[in-house]
């Protein structure tokens, strides 16, 4: 009986003992020590950003639809607020002193109810930092960002949060500010609150709007700097500057391009004051130009080929103009140059084919190169004289530009923008003086790809050297009875020339004369021409015969080469040479000579070698021709 009443208090004690444990186990629960490890059997850890309907974190803000005064809800778990710091989407950012060694945290961060925080080194909760100071396992903290973890347990272990803690430290940058790729000024300063200078740079052709980040965002008075800023001013650009490409600074703008190249007609605002290299390079489309007073240079190639420039008026603050400034300017007609200009580089007016350059200076200036001008006839002292230094003076009448002299005028470079049907007087009247037109000079039509027919006056005795080159729509042309002379490469490459009527009173025909004029299918040679010239009809595919006077002494080297469709060609007695090559690569098959024989054929130059052949047959005659001969009676 005694035994089994101790073993009855025995047990009587060891449950009392094991109901005071779960006394104790509860209190340690409504404390809030919840040290949830992080494992499969746990809930996950939510990221208070990440945008789930359970687990967003209450703002602070009033999320009643009605709008009335109810409190916002606060979800467990969630960081309400941070003494010395701030909370954005799911981050905690605090800012110390460049000489803070660490940050004791235990009264700073502020939880909503039935939540409890631990502070760690790693986002999976692995190393926690019980003394919930924020510092390196050094104990102190490095220069600028020293990033923690805090996760935030509701008590009832249904909910977990983690924040990333960055306690930046704060430490010396540079501050840069920038227009563009310019640079404006610095300023070294510690990260944290950082306050904009609103220093306003003062830039030509624009507005200061303000500034820019780093990463191209407008940025207000304050921001928060982490690391070093670079700041880029902001403008609103001057609306007379919408077409062009420019830099520009305090004191200068120039030009450096335009953003449309098909752009026809141009006025510059006086803000400008330099037309900078190849700013309006290949703007083919361009017409003309207008130069404020404000320019006072125009750089190399500016107007480089620009082939539909009719007119540019250079102002008197212009002291420079640059290599090949105005290269190619072919349409280009006159231009004045003012004395202010002391420096023009080569080339400047090389292949205005079509220009004649006015110059108030007396004679050219020491600072303009040599070869400033390589083409255009130039008019010196032009305020007191029109002659140039050969004594001619130019005048368009009709459209048509005109050389005078000693009673006598001669058509000369035309813009190449000319186009349909042209007709050239025979006579013009200047000052009251009548000049009679003689002369067609070179060059005269040279690209005028829209010009379709020309009418010549009698009065005319010469076309000079590639005097319509390049009229791809010139379909004919009829010479009249005056005309003696036809230049080299005078219809160059007009292929759109279906036939033409040489007069009888041409003599000769230039080398390279008809040169490419592939839709040529026939052509009348009269018997005054004496010489046919190298290449005169090189590359005429479409030529099927051809008929040579027995006025013709000779016949060039390449004459007709490649005239693919001549099948057949009779020579006459009175052809003493032909050149090398001169139906190499044509497909004649028959060649019957007048006199067949005392020819003599050679391969090459030295007609020492040359050995005799007799051209009786027309066919042996053809094969002699089509190959590399160089033949010489």
């Amino acid at each position: 009986m005694k035994n089994l009443k101790k073993y009855f208090y025995a047990v009587l004690l060891i449950l009392l003992i094991l109901v005071s444990l779960s006394v104790f186990v509860a209190c340690e629960d409504i404390k809030g020590d919840t040290d949830v490890p992080i494992t499969d059997n746990n809930p996950p850890i939510d990221n208070p950003a990440n945008g789930d309907s359970d687990n967003n974190i209450n703002d602070g803000t009033n999320n009643n639809p009605s709008g009335g005064d109810t409190n916002p809800i606060i979800e467990p778990a969630t960081i309400t607020g941070v003494d010395g710091g701030k909370i954005e989407s799911g981050k905690v950012l605090m800012i110390v002193g460049k000489d803070t060694e660490s940050v004791s945290l235990s009264d700073k961060i502020k939880c909503s109810d039935n939540s409890v925080w631990k502070l760690y080194y790693d986002k999976m909760g692995q190393t926690e930092i019980p003394t919930k100071i924020a510092a390196n396992p050094s104990g102190t903290l490095n220069n600028g960002n020293n990033v923690f973890y805090i996760v935030v347990n509701s008590l009832d272990n249904t909910k977990t949060n983690v924040y990333e803690l960055n306690v930046h430290r704060s430490y010396s940058v540079t501050v840069s500010y920038y227009d563009d790729t310019t640079f404006l000024k610095k300023e070294q300063v510690f990260t944290g609150e950082y306050t904009i200078e609103y220093f306003l740079p003062s830039v030509i052709a624009k507005e200061f709007a303000g500034w820019k980040d780093k990463n191209g965002k407008s940025v207000g008075n304050t921001l928060t700097i982490l690391e070093a800023e670079r700041f880029v001013a902001e403008w609103n650009i001057d609306e007379r500057m919408a077409d062009f490409k420019f830099v520009s600074d305090k004191d200068t703008c120039t030009i450096t391009g335009v953003k449309d190249v098909n752009i026809g007609k141009v006025v510059i605002p006086d803000c400008v004051n330099s037309i900078g290299n190849s700013a309006f390079s290949n703007c083919y489309g361009l017409t003309s130009i207008e130069i404020p007073s404000s320019v006072t240079s125009i750089g190399e190639f500016a107007f480089f080929y620009c082939r539909s420039l009719t007119s540019i008026e250079i102002p008197s603050s212009v002291t420079s103009i640059g290599s090949s400034a105005f290269e190619g300017c072919s349409s280009l007609t006159s231009i004045e140059i003012p004395s202010s200009v002391t420096s023009i580089g080569d080339s400047a007016f090389k292949d205005c084919s079509s220009l004649t350059i006015y110059c108030k200076a007396k004679s050219k200036p020491s600072g303009w190169s040599s070869d400033w001008n390589i083409d255009s006839p130039t008019v010196w002292n032009c305020e007191h004289n029109k002659k140039d230094d050969n004594g001619y003076e130019y005048f368009v009448i009709n459209g048509i530009r005109y050389r005078l002299k000693d009673g006598e005028a001669t058509v000369i470079g035309q813009p190449k923008n000319i186009t349909g049907k042209i007709v050239i007087s025979s006579s013009v009247i200047y000052n009251n003086i009548s000049y009679s037109v003689t002369s067609i000079s070179e060059y005269a039509f040279y690209y005028c790809s829209g010009l379709t027919s020309i009418e010549i006056p009698s009065s005319v005795t010469s076309i000079g050297n590639y005097a319509f080159s390049f009229c791809n729509s010139l379909t004919s042309i009829e010479m009249p009875n005056s005309v003696t002379s036809i230049g080299d490469s005078a219809f160059y490459y007009c292929y759109g020339l279906t036939s033409i009527v040489l007069p009888s009173s041409v003599t000769s025909i230039g080398s390279s004369a008809f040169y490419n004029c592939s839709s040529l299918t026939s052509i009348e040679i009269p018997n005054s021409v004496t010489s046919i010239g190298d290449g005169a009809f090189y590359y005429c595919y479409g030529l099927t015969s051809i008929e040579i006077p027995s006025s013709v002494t000779s016949i060039g080297s390449s004459a007709f080469y490649k005239c693919n469709s001549l099948t057949s060609i009779e020579i006459p007695s009175s052809v003493t040479s032909i050149g090398r090559q001169a139906f190499d690569g044509c497909y004649i098959t028959s060649v019957i000579f007048e006199n067949v024989y005392d020819w003599k054929v050679s391969k090459s130059f030295n007609m020492e070698n040359a050995s005799s052949v007799n051209l009786t047959d027309p066919k042996i005659s053809a094969e002699y021709l089509k190959y590399n001969y160089r033949d010489y009676y």
